[in-house]
């Protein structure tokens, strides 16, 4: 009986970190990175499977394994740290970008075309209503999700892939407009946000599986599988998506809106029901990643407030903030976007890191110089990605080994580890700080 509660509850928390991590984003990257790198579908799956599938799930898997919070996983950096990264990911990523972005993508992609005489404005409102209803619940949220919302999100979903692969849009696939597909993708996988997803989810399904009376050893062998079911799915519907844009390489215009080609997409490939289909998947996968990234913020909002502002009227805060953000549309949501996930994404991947391989970490002076060499490299590339400077900071991120590829912060967070081990070595001795903790 207990494991078959285990097996029931694991398939809940893995449908529902791939609804969580699949939001309207990820419907609507991958067929367009399809059309722009044509014949070199394959390398493109790759690089977006690096950062839009591993790096995002080991980022939770990491908090996790790494004591639960990003409070302490974070420890060796700074005790302070925790915070500023919060600010960074749950405020001006999340809650300024992510989730405005799955109300723009509702009304654009799911209501626009089938019901163009719905006002903008009362689309979102209505959506945002309905995300505090399911918000408001913390404990719940996951249930709601993984039992309900997941299993309609993936049969519609498996309905537009195999209406794009059975009814390809072209047999010959252009070639690739991009010069390093591989790298390009990697790179956009940033935009998806499902890093930063995926650091903001695990505390939520750290109290789910608290709730749920798994004792930590459980808790961790379910998140491994719910981990495994969740990037499989993911895997599957990305590369097909992915394929499928590709496979129009030669029919769409490189300059179309990404929310309009996955229209024409569905429209050629299923048919007049297509916009019906794709209007109900993409209100599905816009709810999943709403409520569980709201779920997060609010509760973390809440408690750094020490609760003089309750969880449920900070969830009615940013519900209304959210509408109002919405409104501007996806575009320009996507390009506000660019410069907090170059400063985000390399720091959220040295947190999965050290959170995945802490033992093996030599000191508290590696996870130091790593962080701040890279938030350094970081901030000069978004200011350069922002146009401020650009003379001046394009060549130094340029000149930094593996800069020209856009992996230049990895190059510098190894540097930093090393000075940063020396130094502490130094001052320290054999002493190896709050890394050693379990």
């Amino acid at each position: 009986m207990k494991n078959r509660k285990f097996i029931v509850d694991t398939l809940v928390v893995g449908f529902t970190l791939f609804a969580t991590f699949f939001g309207a984003g990820n419907l609507v990257f991958p067929p367009y990175m399809g059309i722009l790198v044509g014949n070199q579908w394959i390398k493109a799956i790759l690089g977006l499977a690096l950062t839009g599938i591993l790096v995002s799930v080991l980022s939770m898997v990491g908090v996790v394994k790494g004591g639960g919070s990003i409070q302490k996983v974070t420890k060796p950096i700074a005790s302070w740290f925790y915070i500023i990264f919060n600010i960074l990911t749950m405020y001006l990523i999340a809650l300024f970008i992510l989730i405005p972005r799955t109300g723009a993508t509702t009304y654009e992609v799911g209501f626009r075309t089938l019901l163009p005489q719905v006002p903008h404005l009362a689309v979102l409102i209505i959506f945002f209503t309905v995300v505090y209803f399911l918000t408001v619940d913390k404990l719940g949220a996951v249930d709601k999700i993984g039992r309900y919302l997941t299993p309609t999100l993936i049969i519609m979903i498996v309905v537009i892939i195999l209406a794009g692969i059975v009814n390809p849009l072209e047999t010959n696939m252009a070639p690739s407009k991009i010069e390093n597909p591989f790298a390009w993708a990697f790179s956009e996988g940033y935009q998806m946000g499902d890093l930063v997803t995926g650091l903001l989810f695990s505390s939520v399904m750290v109290m789910t599986i608290k709730h749920k009376k798994y004792s930590p050893q459980e808790g961790l062998k379910m998140t491994y599988i719910a981990s495994a079911i969740a990037s499989g799915l993911l895997l599957f519907i990305y590369g097909s998506l992915l394929w499928i844009g590709a496979s129009g390489s030669s029919t769409f215009d490189p300059s179309i809106e990404r929310t309009d080609l996955l229209s024409q997409i569905v429209k050629l490939t299923i048919g007049p029901a297509g916009q019906l289909i794709l209007s109900i998947t993409v209100i599905l996968a816009c709810l999943t990643t709403a409520v569980g990234l709201l779920t997060a913020v609010a509760d973390f909002t809440s408690t750094l407030l020490r609760h003089r502002i309750s969880y449920k009227v900070t969830v009615l805060i940013f519900c209304i903030f959210c509408v109002f953000q919405a409104d501007i549309g996806v575009e320009r949501i996507i390009g506000l976007s660019s410069p907090f996930f170059a400063v985000a994404y390399p720091i959220g991947i040295i947190v999965t890191f050290i959170g995945l391989f802490r033992q093996k970490i030599p000191n508290d002076g590696a996870t130091k110089g790593a962080v701040l060499l890279t938030v350094i490299y970081t901030l000069i590339e978004a200011f350069a990605m922002s146009g401020i400077g650009t003379t001046y900071l394009k060549p130094i991120v340029q000149c930094v080994p593996l800069g020209a590829q856009g992996f230049g912060w990895v190059s510098v967070a190894i540097v930093g580890g090393i000075i940063g081990t020396l130094l502490w070595k130094f001052s320290h001795g054999d002493e190896r700080g709050y890394i050693a903790e379990d």
